[in-house]
């Protein structure tokens, strides 16, 4: 029976029970409610029959309900489930069809990716080649360049596809002549700071000439001061500027001889 509504109804019409079979009470042979008795009885006591009687006691009313509002229950939550799995079988078709275009979009974007890799390979070997070729003439044109420069200062008729020989050569003439300019600039150069050393050691001997004088002097000096301090012959004020410049003049001597190497250090 997949229709429950006759049964339904029959159970609401009959007394919820509880009914109670043989169990309840042993030698019977009858199913009966506690408040309207017997309900239903046999003749003779069997095992077949107790057997029914105990089915019919539990195939009460309030169980026939409750296992109809259950399966009612599970009959709403299997429609329910029904949509939700309705709803997601659409879900997972249309995540299919998806998956499906994502994946030949995916293959169609990475042939294009590997077909631009490789024109892009292509284009940048290309590109170096270009390079290296562009190098190459730069070199070619200024070797060429230079050439014609060399050429048309040996002679203005010369040119560039003329005498080879004689070109090389007019270069070989040039760096020659460029390599001695260098040469003398750094004699020149160098000249230059050793006349500038030279002039100040002139100086420098013309100075130490001149206060060499001094140091002849300076014995003779010391001399007249003792011949003075003797005999008395000056006057205190007199003598005490005498000293005072010979002890200047010492100095001088002592400093002199210091820088030549040749004095004691004061």
């Amino acid at each position: 029976m997949t229709d429950n509504t006759e049964l339904k109804r029959l159970a609401e019409a009959a007394p919820e029970g509880p009914w109670f079979g043989p169990e309840y009470a042993p030698g019977t042979s009858y199913v009966f409610d506690v408040d309207l008795g017997t309900l239903l009885e046999y003749q003779s006591i069997d095992t077949e029959k107790d057997a029914c009687l105990r089915y019919v006691a539990a195939a009460n009313p309030a169980a026939v309900l409750s296992l109809i509002a259950e399966n009612e229950r599970l009959r709403a939550d299997c429609s329910s489930m029904r949509g939700s799995l309705k709803a997601n079988a659409v879900s997972i078709n249309k995540l299919i069809k998806d998956g499906g275009r994502a994946a030949r979009e995916r293959a169609q974007l990475k042939a294009e990716n590997e077909r631009l890799a490789t024109e892009n390979s292509e284009i940048e070997s290309a590109a170096i080649t270009y390079i290296e070729d562009m190098q190459e003439a730069q070199h070619e044109n200024e070797r060429l360049t230079e050439l014609f420069k060399v050429g048309m200062t040996l002679d203005g008729n010369l040119r560039v596809y003329g005498d080879w020989q004689s070109v090389r050569k007019a270069q070989e003439i040039l760096a020659e002549r460029d390599e001695l300019r260098a040469e003398i600039a750094g004699l020149k150069t160098g000249y230059e700071a050793y006349e500038q050393v030279n002039a100040e050691l002139k100086a420098e001997n013309e100075e130490l000439r001149a206060n060499s004088s001094l140091v002849v002097l300076l014995p003779e000096l010391d001399s007249v001061l003792e011949d003075l301090e003797i005999h008395g012959q000056h006057s205190d004020q007199g003598y005490r500027k005498l000293k005072d410049w010979y002890r200047k003049v010492d100095l001088a001597c002592k400093a002199i001889d210091a820088a030549m190497g040749n004095g004691e250090q004061p």
